[in-house]
């Protein structure tokens, strides 16, 4: 079954309207903070985002412009819904290309049911498939991009986090390297955490925090460490019901030794859905695009002297290697710009 010419014109003009009635429903922060309508609560959190906004700019150096300094509230607990999808025995993303963003591996929607519809005809194809549930994203600095009410669910931290990765992404963005600019994003999210827990002098936030992302690390190499033993089962010369068998048991090894993790940190309830749950190679492949290369990310900010201005000017002068180079650069970790 192939995916026509109309679906794509059909997915443009279904984000595009999608995109358009939020930039319709925006509603002026201050204006909000100023309204006695709106409930001293909400009044707090406001005033606390647009601290949170002036200092992605001042301190972080992140674009001053007028993104998330307005307001939506959802009717939804997501904005979009992301599909992506590999086939059964390669990690190999399926992608699709677009003139502004360039080739990503996933395709998103503002409305569920569609997310799930093409989720489905993907199946057809005998493809493995995630659908994504998403709380942010971002127009890469072509919009004025709103905080949405699913942004401030999960509290204030979670909030930042969020709005310096989607900042990250108007300072760099390199088309056809998504794995590069997401763990690009995601690095500069925890980093300007780490930064505004200092900055506003609240030690044991901080030391949450830290903790936190010292557990979600160790997690996320047993992840990697099953990715890459897939890897070498589907890259083998096995037959195909070989490979099939051993990726099962794979699978079932991951699990025993996620299960056993998390119960020994009593956070089985907490992680379980996020790490166990319809994991396939494409939920793998979500997890390697967003989180492979942070660690590499935050060292070369270290190395640059923790200076943001410094970082960026290393990472910019990468646009001139190709995705693979870019990846040796990180590895190699020397702040250095190239010539």
């Amino acid at each position: 079954m192939q995916l026509t010419a109309c679906s794509t014109f059909g997915y443009i003009a279904h984000t595009s309207s999608g995109h358009l009635k939020l930039m319709s429903d925006r509603q002026s922060i201050s204006s909000l903070i100023d309204d006695e309508h709106v409930d001293q609560a909400q009044k707090i959190k406001f005033k606390n985002i647009l601290a949170i906004r002036e200092f992605a700019s001042s301190q972080l150096r992140l674009p001053d412009n007028k993104s998330y300094t307005s307001y939506v509230d959802l009717d939804r607990d997501y904005v979009t819904w992301v599909v992506f999808a590999t086939p059964p025995l390669s990690l190999q993303a399926k992608s699709w290309c677009f003139w502004v963003v360039g080739c990503v591996p996933y395709r998103g929607y503002f409305d569920q049911d569609k997310a799930q519809q093409f989720a489905n005809q993907l199946k057809l194809q005998q493809m493995e498939v995630y659908v994504a549930p998403v709380p942010a994203y971002s127009t890469l600095g072509w919009f004025s991009d709103p905080l949405l009410s699913s942004m401030l669910d999960s509290g204030e931290l979670v909030a930042a986090e969020y709005i310096f990765h989607e900042l990250a992404h108007q300072q760099l963005y390199i088309k056809n390297d998504t794995s590069f600019n997401e763990a690009f994003a995601s690095a500069i999210g925890q980093l300007g955490v780490i930064a505004w827990l200092e900055a506003e002098k609240e030690p044991a936030k901080l030391k949450r925090y830290l903790q936190s992302k010292r557990e979600k690390q160790q997690l996320y190499l047993i992840v990697d460490n099953f990715r890459q033993q897939l890897v070498e089962i589907y890259n083998s010369s096995l037959t195909q019901s070989e490979k099939l068998r051993l990726k099962q048991e794979a699978f079932v090894s991951y699990e025993k030794r996620v299960v056993s993790k998390l119960e020994q940190w009593g956070k089985l309830r907490i992680y379980r859905q996020w790490l166990l749950e319809d994991m396939n190679n494409a939920k793998l492949n979500a997890f390697s695009t967003y989180q492979a290369l942070v660690p590499e990310f935050i060292s070369l900010f270290e190395t640059c002297n923790e200076s943001f201005d410094e970082f960026y000017r290393v990472i910019e002068s990468t646009q001139r290697l190709n995705n693979q180079q870019r990846v040796e650069f990180l590895q190699d970790g020397k702040c250095h710009q190239i010539k």
